[in-house]
């Protein structure tokens, strides 16, 4: 199996981290999103290039479709994580022109988007249909009262043999 991991910000040395997820067989590693946010609006952007350098070459880019929460939190308007229903056009914009793949990720808006079941196909559809081919889109899931990762497979493998 390839599998891909995320630098995990809440480790002691992340260069470490990093190391020992290489070491395992992961076949990328990327930065956590949120960690390379809060350094880039505290103007310490550079405190991360030791993960960087760690990391080596990223041949894919991670991307989001909502706000970094911690820029809407500077700018006053919620303190929670927030989700502007502008943001995932942005994106989608964002990713069809980016020259690397992209994983594209918190499509379901952090369960927000799971109201209904015709909810959760808008938003595969939508993720879909705003991607390249070369992209993949990672959808986190919870197993305990339904089984969701049958129910996402089944959309997805129904989105893709109407292309």
């Amino acid at each position: 199996m390839n599998w891909i991991a995320e630098a995990a910000s809440e480790h002691a040395s992340i260069p470490a981290n990093i190391a020992n997820a290489a070491g395992v067989g992961a076949i990328a590693i990327y930065n956590h999103g949120s960690h390379t946010d809060n350094h880039w609006h505290a103007g310490t952007i550079d405190s991360i290039l030791d993960n960087v350098k760690a990391i080596h070459d990223q041949d894919f880019q991670a991307t989001c479709p909502k706000s970094s929460s911690i820029w809407k939190k500077r700018a006053g308007i919620q303190p929670q994580e927030y989700f502007d229903t502008d943001d995932p056009a942005r994106m989608a914009a964002v990713i069809r022109a980016a020259s690397k793949p992209c994983i594209v990720y918190k499509i379901l808006a952090a369960g927000r988007k799971c109201d209904t079941p015709q909810a959760v196909v808008d938003a595969f559809h939508y993720a879909y249909d705003n991607i390249k081919p070369t992209d993949i889109v990672n959808v986190g899931m919870f197993q305990k009262y339904r089984n969701q990762v049958k129910e996402n497979v089944e959309i997805v493998r129904a989105h893709l043999a109407c292309q």
